[in-house]
């Protein structure tokens, strides 16, 4: 939706049959807010974006059965919950996790290794 560095690799893996919190949408939409409020995207190119995630071809789950893993999560790796609820969900369905954040992946690994085994580095699947 917003170009970054390893957009290209996160465009492959699109089609493999992804799955996401719900909650994704929303701050899909909050960062398309914020990146109009910066004069960095025009509305109608935001809309467009917001649109397209809608048609991506994402299942969303309802994360709000796994809270309660998120939360414990959270505080253990003393982390964010909105990011935590992505990692939570995925080890709900025993599923990989990918992401390209290298920062949220060495704390996981130094902090929990049983969710560290469901991590997948974006930059492995270059």
């Amino acid at each position: 939706m917003v170009e970054e560095e390893d957009s290209e690799t996160a465009l492959h893996i699109l089609g493999k049959g992804l799955c996401a919190p719900s909650l994704l949408r929303a701050e899909c939409a909050n960062i398309l807010w914020r990146l109009v409020q910066r004069e960095q995207l025009s509305e109608t190119v935001a809309r467009s974006n917001a649109a397209t995630l809608d048609a991506a071809p994402i299942t969303f789950v309802d994360a709000h059965p796994r809270m309660d893993d998120a939360v414990g999560l959270a505080v253990k790796l003393k982390h964010p919950a909105y990011d935590i609820v992505y990692l939570a969900l995925a080890m709900a369905l025993q599923i990989p996790f990918v992401t390209a954040d290298a920062r949220f992946l060495r704390k996981v690994e130094a902090c929990d290794s049983k969710a560290a085994a469901y991590i997948v580095p974006l930059s492995d699947l270059a």
